[in-house]
């Protein structure tokens, strides 16, 4: 099970990460292996756009840990895509947060067709809403085209305790809670 590392602002781009354990350490920042098999019990996280709420999705595994990263598998992060439009000159991505659409991102149109966007790490159990606008040459906005996202990480798996039978042959599977 990964370990919990102690999260600490660092000015408005940074966040500091601290913890302890059995090294080697692997980091996981937002769903990318970071640090691989190092000894260092701290990582601070840089973003260029001061966009740390929410903080970055940071999990440590270490020497002891038989299972892989979640964030290997499940990434806190939303991607999705969209078909560029004629008469677009670039693309605005905006999140809604608190009450208000966010600009926070600006793709080009550059005729590839197809545009996509991997968000920062969002917040489990919550719903993620983004829109993609449409500026033209002028700087006329088109439709927004609006998407939703569920986000939803891996539950952790159950406490259970094991016991057999020899007599019977019976596995029996309990709640260890």
């Amino acid at each position: 099970m990964p370990l919990t590392p102690t999260a600490t602002r660092i000015g408005s781009y940074s966040v500091k990460y601290d913890w302890s354990g059995t090294a080697p350490y692997d980091v996981w920042l937002n769903g990318v292996l970071v640090l691989n098999q190092t000894s260092l019990t701290t990582y601070t996280a840089q973003t260029t756009d001061g966009t740390t709420n929410p903080l970055p999705a940071v999990e440590i595994t270490d020497a002891t840990d038989t299972d892989t990263a979640e964030s290997k598998h499940y990434s806190p992060c939303v991607r999705f895509q969209w078909r560029g439009q004629s008469d677009a000159s670039y693309y605005q991505v905006q999140q809604y947060v608190d009450a208000e659409w966010t600009p926070i991102n600006m793709v080009k149109e550059n005729g590839a067709g197809y545009y996509s966007f991997e968000s920062s790490a969002q917040v489990d159990d919550t719903t993620a809403e983004f829109r993609v606008v449409p500026y033209d040459a002028r700087g006329y906005a088109g439709l927004p085209l609006p998407i939703t996202h569920a986000v939803v990480c891996n539950p952790a798996p159950p406490a259970v305790a094991y016991s057999y039978s020899a007599g019977t042959g019976l596995l029996t599977v309990a709640d260890a809670s």
